[in-house]
């Protein structure tokens, strides 16, 4: 019922509004849905920690989530400070990478695709952490804009540029110098530079006496336990003894640090010193004999010895001989120039010895004779104290005395006086030191008495002492006698000195007397006495007959003078 009710009522009502135009009953709208990508941006670090100087990657990936294509995609990098010479890395990406505004552009993704493009850049920048932003953007409405940005980061380690300088004190030195090493180590930065280590191994050749630094320690070749900061700089200073010789010492040094270097080609640095060769030469001299007179033969024997670590190269004697000495020969290794007194020895291995020995013949008197030599070689010497040699000989005085004894009378009767002259000459060349003559009255003459120019006359000895008599100077002494004997009577007289006597031939003489018997002898006289207690009181002669080399060497004996056979 109530279904046909309703649906009667429906018809009225229908027929109640009738329209006889329906033309333009009906009408009708719209909505535009647009297309939608839903864009995501992954960006990742290819470098999670990098240093200066080293190229950092970024992979950026734009994923299209759709539902439809993504139009004109744009990605911009925001690349920040430190980062140089940015560009897109390959040619494998789709559309334009401009490296001036950091702009991926030109391209389009289609629902459910990607593209990727990488990027490289230089780091200029130490002790920092780098972050890459980087954004997408497309024509296309994006219903989620939270994935549309992405980020990353590298650390850019800390850098310092460390340089090393070493300088040597000596260029040039010797065993036994003293050679200082200078080190400096100066941190060119950026940063600091932590727990530096500097190694200064010290060759063999060099004795370290001792060390000093201006931060740290130096022990045993390394120097430790400090930092510099950038800009900042630190000293060692070495000090070291010279142990060797012929040898270049080159001294290598290294540093180094927990900092990163970016440049090792300074971290090295040496420097180095010349040690010549040595060759301690040592020159001794020989004398054959220490004391000479004129007309000797004297030989000088040099020996030179190298002491030394090396050979002496070139090793040459000076060895001019004095005044005073003529050169006879020489017998030596290498070649001796009598005329420049040069001794060229040649090249002297170490511990090797050469032998000069030179002989001569002294030319002069009265004088001390020193011959002095000294060596050297192109090699260095490091003790000049012992090169020099001499050695030298005592050429003593020369005199020629020459004795004459006169008597006024050469024959009388016993009981006539008679006066002998006796006669000293010096011919030289030197004063004759010490002079003095002997008489050799026989028996049958007595002293009356005597007047000595110089000197004093002991009757008792016969001994005048003359004393010093300079060269060409004459004395004179009157010897008053009296014959108390007959016969022939012979006076011996001998001059001699304390000095060398050139010619001994001239140095005596004899005077004769011949004593007669009185024609008529008066009652009484006894001329021929049998007795000593016939003998004048005034005449004290020795025994008759003495041997004149008994004479001499009583002589020699008062005198203190030994004679010398003249060479």
């Amino acid at each position: 019922m109530v279904s046909g009710l309703a649906l009667t009522l429906t018809v009225m009502i229908l027929l109640f509004y009738y329209d006889p135009d329906t033309s333009d009953n009906n009408a009708s709208n719209s909505t535009v849905i647009p297309p939608e990508a839903d864009l995501e941006i992954i960006k990742i670090a290819l470098n999670e920690t990098a240093r200066y100087g080293d190229y950092v990657y970024w992979n950026i990936t734009v994923v299209n989530h759709g539902p439809d294509a993504a139009m004109n995609v744009e990605v911009r990098d925001i690349i920040p400070g430190g980062l140089i010479e940015v560009e897109a890395v390959g040619t494998g990406y789709i559309g334009t990478f401009d490296n001036k505004k950091y702009a991926w552009f030109g391209f389009s993704l289609a629902s459910g695709t990607s593209a990727t493009l990488m990027i490289r850049a230089k780091v200029n920048i130490t002790n920092t952490t780098l972050v890459n932003k980087v954004t997408v953007s497309s024509d296309t409405y994006d219903p989620d804009m939270s994935n549309n940005n992405a980020s990353n980061s590298t650390f850019i380690t800390t850098m310092a540029d460390l340089s090393i300088v070493k300088l040597v004190s000596n260029e040039t030195a010797h065993k036994g110098d003293i050679v200082y090493w200078t080190i400096v180590v100066t941190n060119n930065g950026p940063d600091e530079a932590v727990n530096v280590l500097v190694s200064d191994l010290v060759p063999g050749e060099l004795v370290v006496v001792g060390s000093s630094v201006t931060d740290g320690v130096y022990d045993d070749g390394v120097w430790t336990g400090f930092s510099l900061a950038s800009g900042a700089s630190a000293t060692l200073i070495i000090e070291t003894r010279v142990s060797a010789t012929n040898v270049t010492i080159v001294n290598n040094v290294v540093v180094v640090s927990d900092t990163y270097d970016p440049d090792m080609g300074d971290n090295n640095a040496s420097n180095s010193t010349v040690i010549p060769p040595e060759a301690d030469l040592v020159i001794s001299k020989i004398v054959s004999d220490t004391s000479a007179v004129k007309g000797d033969v004297i030989e000088w024997t040099i020996i030179v010895t190298n002491n030394g670590e090396d050979t002496a190269v070139n090793a040459v004697v000076n060895d001019k001989l004095p005044d005073g000495l003529i050169y006879i020969s020489d017998d030596s290794k290498g070649a001796y120039n009598p005329a420049t007194g040069v001794w060229t020895i040649g090249d002297l291995n170490k511990g090797e010895s050469a032998i000069l020995t030179i002989v001569t013949k002294v030319d002069t008197t009265n004088k001390l004779i020193v011959n002095i030599a000294n060596v050297s070689s192109e090699t260095y010497d490091p003790n000049k104290a012992n090169n020099i040699g001499k050695n030298s000989t005592f050429v003593s005085p020369e005199v020629d005395l020459a004795l004459t004894i006169e008597p006024d009378v050469t024959k009388v009767t016993v009981g006539d006086n008679v006066v002998f002259t006796v006669t000293v000459v010096n011919n030289g060349p030197d004063t004759a030191i010490n002079t003095c003559a002997y008489i050799n009255l026989p028996y049958g003459l007595d002293i009356l008495g005597f007047e000595p120019s110089v000197g004093i006359f002991n009757p008792v000895s016969r001994i005048w002492y003359i004393g010093d008599l300079a060269s060409g100077a004459k004395v004179t002494m009157l010897l008053k006698t009296k014959a108390s004997i007959s016969g022939i009577l012979f006076v011996d007289a001998f001059a001699l000195s304390n000095c060398h006597e050139s010619d001994y031939s001239n140095n005596n003489d004899t005077a004769v007397v011949e004593v007669v018997e009185p024609v008529n002898p008066e009652p009484g006289n006894n001329t021929n006495p049998e007795s000593p207690e016939d003998i004048p009181e005034s005449s004290t002669m020795p025994a008759a007959g003495n041997p004149l080399v008994m004479i001499l060497l009583s002589l020699l004996a008062i005198a203190g003078i030994s004679l010398r056979r003249k060479n």
